[in-house]
């Protein structure tokens, strides 16, 4: 009889005891549920925090463009000269400029940004965005470069955060250098290698009084997606200008 009672007893304990195990199991499963719903939330707010993010950047890049081609026109405009040909790279210059108006100090930078329409910190970023995303092709190749040369001298004191800021936004080289005759044919190898061997010699002379020089070098080559023949070539054919006079050229 005491034996039945204590199976009796010991088949209650265990009874309660899987009762309390379930029950425990129950409520560590809400608990579990809870978290994962609060880190669901939590993550979709950090979602959509970055997406709104990404569309405030990619708005802002859009207005950078904007004001990049209107400054490339008024480039192209003021590059124009009456009976001659010319040739300009907006990029280039926005390049150099960029790197100019990253040391500029408050006055100089404030008329260079007025002049552009855009800030320091846009225009850099618009340009490094603009080389990253940069593609060439199995006929295409395509080379952007920047360099900062600067004199090695006591009297002039380059900044280490300027060259950070530089690399970083428009991947610039830096060069403390002497400036004489010898930088002067650094410099033109520099542009050579650059170029792909187009542009040989960018600067024939540099002055004592130069305390820096900042040099872009951009070179696209490509071939045509479907080249024409020599035959194709009209010699001779009438091209109207603008006031309405003929010219011959030759046409294709």
């Amino acid at each position: 009889m005491i034996d039945k009672i204590k199976r009796i007893v010991a088949l209650a304990v265990c009874m309660c005891l899987i009762v309390s195990l379930a029950a425990c199991g129950h409520e560590n499963e809400s608990e579990i549920s809870e978290l994962s719903a609060e880190i669901s939330q939590e993550e979709k707010k950090q979602d959509d925090k970055e997406i709104e993010e990404a569309v405030k950047n990619l708005e802002k890049m859009k207005d950078t463009s904007n004001k990049v081609k209107n400054v490339s026109m008024e480039l192209f405009k003021e590059s124009v000269s009456e009976g001659k040909n010319s040739m300009i790279s907006p990029v280039s210059i926005l390049m150099a400029m960029a790197m100019a108006e990253n040391g500029a100090a408050s006055g100089s930078r404030t008329q260079i940004e007025k002049a552009f329409g855009c800030t320091t910190e846009e225009l850099s970023d618009w340009l490094k965005n603009w080389m990253t995303s940069l593609k060439t092709g199995e006929n295409t190749r395509m080379n952007v470069a920047n360099s900062f040369w600067f004199r090695d001298t006591e009297g002039l004191k380059v900044k280490e955060n300027y060259l950070k800021t530089i690399k970083a936004c428009l991947d610039a080289q830096a060069y403390k250098a002497p400036l004489d005759a010898g930088t002067r044919d650094e410099i033109n190898n520099w542009c050579d290698e650059n170029t792909y061997g187009m542009i040989k010699k960018i600067i024939q002379e540099i002055s004592p009084e130069d305390m820096a020089i900042i040099i872009n070098a951009t070179a696209f080559e490509g071939a045509w997606l479907v080249p024409y023949e020599e035959y194709q070539v009209e010699e001779g054919e009438s091209f109207y200008t603008e006031d309405g006079s003929e010219e011959k050229a030759d046409m294709l």
